[in-house]
């Protein structure tokens, strides 16, 4: 059997998982600020796709521009939906790209300390 082919499948797997997880609760976090639920799915939707083609793009790019790309998707969708207050929807773009750099840095303290002894 070839472990290293089914890692890769499975890291694939996890990093696409991940990606929709993350644009389902940007539209959960975007819906109270915006004109109804559809609304603020297109905006996670937006994320989600943006994410998605970065993914697959054969370039080599950094995370920081990856996220920021996904962010920046998500808040023309929530424009394009919704045209007032951009300034709020400026500050929820801004908002949900630290709160997803915040939080995969704090994931990472946990899993340090787990895996501490093993190396």
């Amino acid at each position: 059997m070839n472990m290293e082919r089914y890692w890769d499948i499975t890291a694939q797997v996890c990093a696409l998982i991940r990606i929709g997880i993350t644009g389902f609760w940007f539209g959960c976090f975007t819906e109270p600020y915006l004109d109804g639920k559809r609304k603020a799915w297109a905006a996670g939707l937006a994320y989600v796709a943006m994410m998605f083609a970065v993914y697959f793009v054969p370039w080599e790019m950094d995370g920081i521009i990856a996220y920021g790309m996904g962010v920046l998707a998500s808040l023309v969708a929530m424009c394009l939906c919704d045209r007032r207050n951009y300034a709020q929807k400026l500050f929820l773009a801004m908002l949900m790209y630290l709160l997803n750099a915040i939080t995969g840095s704090l994931a990472i303290i946990p899993i340090d300390i787990l895996f501490e002894n093993l190396w």
